[in-house]
């Protein structure tokens, strides 16, 4: 596959024809009995206002067709609409939209009463546009079947291959999303609202991959028909002093395509004829989240939230390997049967009982609870070699807890003072630290210098050690026992920073900084 370089996109032209239609229906004037002012009327009905032409484009322009769709030379016909109506009883609608061709368009359409209810609905469609002139020698483009011409001639490199010139073919590298939407708001009641919102993203063409056996790389267009349905339901409580929310959030991912097979184009091994690669797995995800917040004395807000979650994904194993030659062990588990948990809690308090100083404290905890069975399985080295290893796969679990303490203190004067403990504490399994411990201790200060300069200061001290660290072994990734990861490693810094700045004039400013660490 090939890309040639594009012209400039100032190279074409474009002439648009447009033909305006604007109306607004004959407003009437509903006034109320103790209503004074005589200038503001109040006006109900429809608004228009329509606009549509033909468009033409002078040459072919990929680049301008991305998210457009105006990617070939031709004629293609605009239209703008938008619509809006105003009720007495402050009921209302509106709806607005476009075209531009056939590839990009949306509309978009809510209607209610206001403070009670609406109901809205949507539409995208969005075109992307990534090369012009790729070529493939593949038949079967767009499903999950790649074959050769049976005419191929294989050979070891690209120069010899024959065949590559006269078999190639033109193909689009791109992708057209369609975007519904429906969604509803409702208040029973001056305190209770209920929202739903469904949305479903549905994503179809070819995108760019590649695959390989041995040295020998291929490359080719993946099929893409993807669709992903996504659902929100909010229940939310104000009240004077305190709020509360809950919220379930639901997305669904569905590919019609598990695999893609592809014909070998080099000169094969015995049984490497044929590749085989997965493709984006079906699954799903699903949280319920409770959020609160809360006037306290002493100018103190309190809010948190808390949120339990679920994925799963659960598609069938492919084989080891395509090569019927090749003698591997069953595979332990039929599908994935992949799940995570989690869980997330998130508070946070701010507090101002006296004028100039301010409190704030953080918690923050995260559980990622991966539930997937760990098992070895073989491993094949591009449908060509079995390694003389089994592989297990990867289904890491951690627990993480931030504590964040800031002070603030506002000076009589322009000066600012800040400062600060942060603490951080990772509980892991299946790396190489099982924990780590992380402290910063902080200090800031802001201050003006009169009206033409000012200084900034911030010092820290941190520090990060845990326990004991034990490489874990990884055949296919050996690890040299001195080198330690940068997140795991056990650190110390110190340092400061100074930055200063000089307002000259209302045009210029002179900015310096000096830094220690």
């Amino acid at each position: 596959m090939k890309a040639d370089k594009q012209t400039s996109f100032t190279s074409y032209a474009a002439l648009l024809l447009v033909a305006t239609v604007t109306g607004f229906a004959q407003a009437q004037e509903s006034i109320p009995q103790n209503w004074n002012c005589d200038s503001c009327p109040l006006a109900d009905g429809w608004e228009w206002d329509i606009k549509g032409g033909p468009a033409y484009l002078a040459d072919d322009a990929f680049r301008y067709g991305d998210y457009t769709g105006l990617d070939e030379k031709g004629l293609y016909l605009f239209a703008d609409v938008f619509g809006r109506y105003w009720g007495v009883d402050a009921s209302y609608m509106v709806f607005e939209g476009y075209a531009r061709g056939m590839d990009s368009s949306a509309l978009f359409f809510k209607a209610g009463k206001q403070s009670i209810y609406e109901v809205r609905a949507s539409y995208q469609a969005i075109p992307r546009r990534f090369f012009d002139t790729t070529v493939t020698p593949y038949a079967g483009v767009g499903t999950a079947n790649l074959t050769l011409p049976a005419s191929w001639v294989r050979a070891p490199t690209t120069q010899q291959m024959t065949q590559l010139d006269s078999a190639s073919v033109p193909v689009s590298i791109g992708w057209d999303w369609d975007i519904f939407g429906l969604g509803v708001d409702y208040k029973p009641a001056q305190q209770w609202k209920v929202s739903a919102d469904y949305t479903r993203r549905a994503r179809e063409g070819l995108q760019r991959s590649s695959g390989s056996f041995w040295y020998n790389a291929s490359e080719f267009a993946a099929p893409i028909d993807y669709t992903t349905d996504d659902l929100e339901l909010v229940v939310s409580y104000t009240a004077d002093t305190w709020q509360a929310s809950a919220t379930y959030f639901g997305s669904l991912f569905s590919n019609a395509n598990s695999s893609l097979t592809w014909d070998n184009a080099y000169t094969a091994l015995p049984g490497a004829d044929a590749g085989q690669l997965a493709l984006p797995p079906d699954n799903s995800s699903h949280q319920l989240s409770l959020a609160g917040s809360i006037l306290l004395p002493a100018r103190t807000t309190l809010n948190g939230q808390l949120a339990f979650g679920k994925m799963s994904q659960n598609e069938a194993l492919l084989p080891y390997t395509t090569n019927s030659l090749l003698t591997t062990n069953p595979l332990p588990l039929g599908s994935a049967n992949a799940k995570v948990d989690t869980l997330n809690l998130n508070i946070r308090a701010t507090s101002s009982p006296w004028r100039r100083f301010t409190l704030e404290g953080e918690l923050r905890y995260n559980d990622f609870n991966n539930k997937t069975p760990v098992n070895s399985y073989d491993y094949i080295v591009t449908d060509t070699a079995p390694a003389p290893f089994s592989v297990p796969n990867s289904a890491y679990n951690y627990q993480r807890r931030v504590i964040k303490l800031r002070g603030e203190y506002r000076t009589q004067g322009s000066m600012k003072l800040y400062a600060g403990f942060d603490n951080e504490r990772f509980e892991r399994n299946r790396q190489d630290r099982k924990r780590t411990t992380s402290n910063r201790w902080w200090f800031a200060m802001r201050t003006r210098l009169g009206q033409i300069a000012d200084l900034n200061l911030n010092v820290f001290a941190d520090d990060r050690d845990g326990s004991s660290y034990e490489i874990v072994d990884n055949p296919l990734a050996p690890e040299n026992p001195l080198m330690r990861k940068y997140n795991m490693a056990d650190r110390q810094r110190n340092g400061a920073r100074l930055h200063g700045s000089v307002y000259a004039s209302p045009k210029t400013d002179f900015g310096w900084e000096l830094e220690f660490g």
